[in-house]
């Protein structure tokens, strides 16, 4: 593989991963409403960043809509351990074992830090990293200083519901914990069929018809009464009484994000242009 010192990097070897959605706009919301509520900065802790694409796009957030300033006093701590666990149920599908080769030979994990490298030089974000399980790592830092927790780690039951709880404690007063994949709310999923599927990582719901990640369900619904959520991405803030409500999760400013390819680029903006015009 031919690696460019000063280009991204997301080969479909290492699965594709930068085919970005509507759920990435709502990264660009998150800060872009941050900043206009008077943020200066920025301290997010990532929990889950693969090749580094949302890794990326909050740190280009930063840049685009606080300038400079802003970015250079932002930092990103991502905590990954480069190594997906996955049941043998999941790994029957060759999707999943193209991320366990990924993995082969810290492949995934050099990219990202070839991605992190360029994004930091590029969007002025200090981006750090600490390798491990997130069992592992996330008890071991500090609690109450972050102003973003953003877990997309582990799809399975339990592994969400252990980052949710280190993200309740880790974020701080007036920040935000928020996530990907959150596809289906509880009250849209039967029971049963969330606790029988609890550790699959994607699977139908039969009372709708559509994917999604009945750990992610499961772990969310018990661990708010309610969170901001829409097109897969969910969000609560941290009150002053260590309680949590919802986000007002929504569009608020969008760009193009520079790093994608222009196949990705294209395909952004044909569903921004398509479902937001």
């Amino acid at each position: 593989m031919k690696i460019s010192n000063n280009e991204f990097m997301f080969p479909e070897i290492a699965v594709p991963h930068t085919v970005f959605s509507i759920k990435h706009a709502f990264i660009m919301g998150a800060i872009n409403g941050a900043i206009k509520s008077g943020a200066k900065g920025f301290r997010i802790i990532e929990v889950g960043s693969w090749l580094g694409a949302s890794t990326l796009l909050w740190a280009e957030s930063i840049l685009r809509f606080g300038g400079e300033d802003v970015a250079r006093r932002s930092t990103i701590l991502s905590v990954d351990s480069w190594r997906p666990v996955l049941s043998s149920e999941d790994l029957e599908d060759q999707h999943y074992r193209d991320f366990v080769s990924a993995s082969n030979n810290d492949v995934a994990y050099n990219i990202f830090l070839h991605n992190s490298r360029i994004g930091s030089e590029r969007f002025c974000v200090k981006i750090d990293h600490i390798r491990g399980l997130s069992e592992d790592v996330l008890p071991e830092v500090d609690g109450g200083q972050f102003d973003i927790v953003y877990i997309d780690a582990g799809h399975y039951y339990d592994d969400c519901v252990f980052d949710i709880a280190q993200a309740k404690r880790l974020v701080r007063v007036g920040g935000a914990i928020c996530g990907d994949d959150l596809n289906a709310p509880m009250s849209d999923v039967d029971m049963e069929v969330l606790l029988a599927n609890k550790n699959r990582d994607t699977i139908l719901n039969p009372r709708t018809g559509f994917y999604f990640h009945p750990g992610v369900t499961l772990a969310v619904g018990e661990s708010f009464p309610e969170v901001g959520a829409c097109g897969g991405f969910w969000s609560v803030k941290k009150t002053a009484d260590n309680g949590f409500v919802p986000s007002d999760v929504r569009l608020n400013g969008m760009f193009t994000p520079s790093f994608l390819s222009d196949k990705d680029k294209a395909s952004f903006r044909e569903l921004m242009a398509t479902h937001y015009p």
